[in-house]
């Protein structure tokens, strides 16, 4: 059955046109309660253009792990030919300042920040895992972990690439310029089996805590059996 489209909203947000259509909604029949959930809150739409990158000038295009970390996605990046079978991670630093960012990015160092950029990674595994807070189901566990991770001297990483662009963000008019800032980027990958071992050796090192409830030492010792999947 073909419905009629009555509205069509145009939203332009980083170089992408997008087109959403809504259609009529039919009318209920008379004494009839038509109930539905109420709908999710959307995210407010972030209006922005690349007002210049690092390349521009010399006439290339935007590298493609750029573009895709741009669409919201890091894990997309794993799915590029070039890093199959590493995991990808992205320092990240933003500001108006673009000599500071500068500095930030010449002073990476991969042996002393990669660490960061795993515990991030590994606090934001036992995250999505939880059902609540991950400190209220892990117990002291999470926080041995994350403490860990963040003090651990990973081998094997590479930095691979840095990039860095500007943005102008816009009002809703999708015209007028409200804020103009630079994005740098630094693009680091690690084979997966490596980490992996490091990572399994540090859940597998710390002792589970005698004070942490059976249900907390349950989701404990079944997050260590899957925690590679989604990570």
């Amino acid at each position: 059955m073909k419905q009629k489209l009555h509205e069509k909203t145009l939203i332009y947000i980083g170089g992408i046109l997008i087109v959403f259509f809504t259609g009529c909604n039919s009318t209920p029949l008379e004494g009839y309660i038509d109930w539905q959930p109420p709908p999710p809150e959307a995210e407010e739409a972030i209006l922005y253009r690349i007002a210049d990158y690092k390349t521009q000038a010399l006439g290339q295009e935007l590298p493609s792990w750029v573009i895709r970390y741009d669409s919201g996605d890091l894990r997309q990046i794993e799915y590029l030919p070039e890093y199959e079978g590493c995991y990808v991670f992205i320092g990240k630093r933003t500001g108006t300042n673009f000599k500071a960012l500068q500095q930030w990015n010449s002073g990476f160092r991969v042996t002393h920040d990669f660490a960061r950029l795993v515990a991030l990674r590994i606090q934001e595994r036992f995250t999505k895992e939880a059902l609540t807070f991950p400190d209220q189901e892990y117990g002291a566990f999470f926080e041995a972990v994350i403490k860990a991770a963040y003090d651990a001297a990973f081998i094997g990483s590479i930095q691979e690439d840095d990039f860095w662009v500007k943005k102008q963000y816009l009002n809703e008019d999708g015209v007028t310029i409200e804020q103009e800032i630079y994005e740098f980027l630094i693009l680091v990958t690690i084979d997966k089996e490596t980490l992996e071992r490091q990572i399994d050796s540090i859940l597998n090192t710390i002792a589970v805590p005698r004070d942490l409830t059976k249900e907390q030492t349950a989701r404990v010792l079944q997050i260590k059996t899957v925690f590679f999947d989604g990570f």
